[in-house]
């Protein structure tokens, strides 16, 4: 069944305590955006408002909130994701998102010098073509595709041409998971997952209503029946 995961754009620690409290119990995995004002015009801690939290979190001096019950994955939106990967490793995280923005080379050094410490995967903006992942295809597990024009920013529109992305994503031979992150509401995930993505990262739709645990069970029950009727018309073609 195709995932939803909540994701927290936090100005200060104390941010991220208080979201993550709110889907606790509910949310198996927080996605943390991480802005550093140079990839994307906003900033997020610990770029912003960090008071010696995330130094004490990477020394094992702190914890993420109710991290031994929750996987974290962080969404590198930085001009320099090979120079936070290491940290964010330490703080715990089980996965880190790097953009393939960042270029070919930085990539690769990331995957090969942190793949085997942590699951690396890799984020595309919506106007990158999926082709350039061709070389990656079996080297990383999981993908995501933006769905919003302008990246760091809560409550962009979603952007449809994402649906052929996914699509093409699945032709040239990803099998692995591909996420889909920006805009997703209980209007857009039929179409989403028809495509072909499997995990639908969501903050507005989820913090923004008022019960952020009554909308994942929203959006889950959602993509519970889509799963249902996509193996069914796959039996009804066999």
């Amino acid at each position: 069944m195709a995932e939803i995961i909540p994701a927290i754009v936090p100005k200060k620690f104390v941010d991220l305590e208080e979201q993550t409290s709110l889907v606790y119990g509910t949310a198996e995995c927080i996605q943390i955006d991480i802005c550093d004002g140079k990839f994307t015009t906003d900033l997020s801690w610990p770029f912003l408002g960090d008071t010696g939290e995330f130094a004490k979190i990477v020394n094992k001096e702190k914890a993420l909130p109710n991290v031994e019950n929750l996987d974290y994955e962080i969404h590198l939106m930085t001009d320099t994701p090979a120079d936070e990967v290491a940290d964010w490793a330490k703080a715990g995280a089980m996965r880190i998102l790097a953009p393939i923005e960042a270029g070919s080379d930085t990539v690769t050094d990331i995957i090969n010098e942190w793949g085997s410490v942590v699951e690396i995967g890799l984020v595309a903006n919506m106007e990158t073509p999926v082709e350039i992942f061709e070389s990656y295809l079996e080297k990383v597990k999981t993908i995501q595709l933006m769905s919003i024009g302008v990246i760091g920013h809560q409550g962009e529109p979603f952007d449809n041409r994402v649906l052929e992305k996914i699509k093409r994503l699945r032709e040239i031979g990803y099998q692995h998971k591909i996420s889909v992150d920006g805009g997703i509401n209980l209007s857009n995930t039929k179409g989403l997952i028809e495509a072909g993505a499997n995990r639908l990262v969501v903050n507005s739709a989820i913090f923004g209503s008022k019960s952020p645990i009554e909308m994942i069970k929203l959006l889950q029950q959602s993509m519970s029946k889509i799963d249902k009727n996509k193996k069914r018309n796959n039996r009804k073609v066999k």
